[in-house]
């Protein structure tokens, strides 16, 4: 379904901008992965710490709404640490809500 293709999604963006790019990720604090909400149901996260002061800066859920529009679209076009590039690398986003704040982009539903 939609999730089996945003992951699949999500695995080529990494790729690309882990061998395209130099080191894109570094100087990020992330973690990703699935979070089992009933047996058998997982939701995919990616958690972005801040760039601030992780432990007292604020938490935001970002989840981008409707079937078919996973969080990480959030993540890489409009409020994230990274842009994608026309040639599919990765750059910092100055811009980014994690300035101020850890986010949280959730997709969902399952």
């Amino acid at each position: 379904g939609n999730l089996i293709n945003m992951k699949s999604f999500i695995l080529i963006l990494l790729i690309l901008g882990i061998t395209l790019a130099e080191d894109p990720f570094a100087g990020e604090d992330y973690d990703a992965g699935l979070i089992e909400i009933a047996e058998g149901d997982e939701l995919f996260y990616w958690l972005i710490r801040s760039r601030g002061d992780k432990n007292k800066d604020p938490l935001v859920i970002w989840l981008n709404g409707g079937p078919g529009s996973a969080s990480e679209l959030g993540l890489f076009y409009e409020n994230g640490p990274w842009k994608i590039n026309d040639d599919l690398t990765l750059r910092r986003n100055d811009h980014s809500w994690n300035e101020l704040a850890n986010i949280l982009y959730l997709d969902q539903p399952i």
